[in-house]
């Protein structure tokens, strides 16, 4: 919320186990920008509504497969701070 008052945008990066019926397990934030603005918190919390194709061996589907998730945040243009003044 705070990012949002301040006009900031953000960037996370997670990393994920894909289990077998594509959910994700194990996430941990790898990455974040700028610190302090909750974006890998958030980015932890969407990763539950996450679904994908987990990784194969042999045409069979297999769980484990480790996967980075980058997220943006980005602001409507309305919603972005105004340029500093000069």
């Amino acid at each position: 919320m705070e990012a949002r008052k301040q006009g900031v945008n953000g960037r996370a990066v997670i990393q994920c186990v894909v289990l077998l019926d594509g959910s994700l397990t194990n996430c941990e934030v790898i990455y974040e920008t700028p610190l302090g603005f909750g974006f890998g918190t958030a980015a932890l919390l969407m990763s539950q509504f996450f679904v994908m194709r987990p990784g194969m061996i042999d045409g069979v589907p297999t769980a484990g497969a480790p996967v980075r998730v980058p997220i943006n945040f980005m602001l409507r243009p309305d919603e972005q701070a105004p340029p500093p003044s000069i």
